[in-house]
């Protein structure tokens, strides 16, 4: 048996050996390809599918470099579907895999920071999350980022704790990936650097900081490479607040608030996180137990959506949510200890709950969220999805 053969079947006995994270990730795939092929492709993505019909790949970046700080890969990967693709599904295909593969990345990245159970519930979060699934059913670069964006930090992360040079090798090989992907992966740094100054034993981490300088150099030399040809701004002032205020950039960008309208039922589940999401803050950011890493991570948070703000803000571009959606995963870690610490408190206040593992009555609680985020899931597969019902019409026109 070779190596590479034998390390594939450990991975998958112990993905087995995890059937909560199995079934979570299967339920985020099932959410993001249902009714993925239903609505005619919108104005955005017709904007995006225009590297489809083209004849070359010089041709595809050259509609890249066209679009607004758009980088080049996603839109080659839109071309190399095309080649095969012809429908709405097939070509939508591909987002529903990265967000798929982000609830797998975003519970490798919480085991960093939360136990194994928060953990769990955080990757249960994403897979549900409304703004993750909605943007994992448009041809955009979206979901990519948010997978992308994980994935860097995964390996960042990996790197500070083993310092060996091939983990500082896949650091870089991702965040070229990601960079190329959406500009935004390039704010991932600040959250790996957020994890050395939080993280609270510093004994276990083995890395050498020449070793993070010299990869953070060399992301940002391909960044500002990427830039020089693929940096365009919007020719034209955009009203700033034309699709949303302070707030609902912030708030709708962090799965806060619903990108979409549903009645009072439906407005339940956002409802929820802002109070588990507002709890988990308090309690992991005043707990004696790792509270520096709760601390660091939300500022890394807050610096970047102020960088993201003011970025707008100087080339006089609108803000949108879409603009923080890799931020949600982040959000659920904070959401899932809010979940956590309520269940401790509901456990140990009521009687008949203490006869139940705080295990499983953690996982009952996740549960009972999932149902109450029906409601809002269901109103929006019932939503016309397509914003421009016309467009397939004038795709093939």
């Amino acid at each position: 048996m070779s190596v590479n053969t034998h390390k594939f079947k450990n991975w998958v006995k112990h993905a087995f050996h995890n059937p909560i994270l199995c079934v979570a990730i299967l339920i985020g795939l099932a959410l993001r390809v249902f009714q993925i092929g239903k609505d005619a492709f919108w104005f955005d993505e017709l904007g995006v599918l225009q590297a489809a019909n083209q004849t070359t790949l010089l041709d595809v970046i050259e509609i890249a470099k066209q679009h607004v700080m758009a980088m080049p890969l996603h839109y080659i990967l839109v071309w190399i579907v095309g080649r095969v693709a012809s429908t709405e599904f097939l070509f939508r295909l591909p987002e529903a895999i990265w967000g798929t593969l982000s609830v797998w990345m975003g519970y490798k990245v919480a085991r960093y920071y939360l136990d194994r159970y928060s953990a769990l519930v955080t990757a249960w979060l994403i897979a549900i999350s409304p703004i993750l699934i909605m943007y994992s059913q448009e041809l955009r670069f979206y979901s990519g980022l948010v997978f992308f964006y994980l994935t860097i930090i995964y390996f960042g992360i990996k790197a500070l704790h083993r310092d060996q040079l091939k983990d500082w090798v896949l650091f870089v090989f991702f965040g070229f990936i990601g960079i190329a992907f959406h500009v935004y992966c390039l704010l991932s740094i600040i959250t790996v650097f957020s994890y050395i100054i939080g993280h609270r034993d510093k004994g276990s981490i083995q890395f050498s900081f020449h070793h993070f300088l010299r990869a953070v150099m060399i992301l940002l030399i391909f960044f500002l490479f990427l830039l020089l040809f693929f940096g365009k701004l919007s020719p034209e002032k955009e009203e700033l607040f034309r699709l949303s205020n302070y707030w609902q950039f912030i708030l709708a960008g962090i799965g806060w608030i619903l990108p979409y309208s549903v009645n009072q039922i439906g407005n339940i589940f956002p409802y929820l996180l802002i109070i588990f999401g507002t709890l988990g803050i308090f309690t992991w950011c005043t707990s004696s137990h790792n509270k520096l890493n709760g601390v660091t991570l939300l500022l890394a948070i807050v610096i970047q959506i102020l960088i993201i703000l003011v970025m707008n803000i100087l080339k006089n571009y609108f803000i949108a949510p879409r603009q923080l959606i890799f931020l949600v995963p982040f959000l659920c870690f904070y959401e899932a200890i809010g979940i956590k610490y309520f269940a401790h408190l509901l456990r140990k206040s009521i009687r008949l709950f203490r006869r139940i593992s705080f295990s499983q009555f953690q996982a009952s609680m996740a549960l009972f969220i999932t149902i109450l985020a029906i409601p809002t899931i269901y109103q929006y597969y019932r939503l016309e999805k397509g914003i421009v019902r016309e467009g397939k019409v004038a795709l093939l026109e």
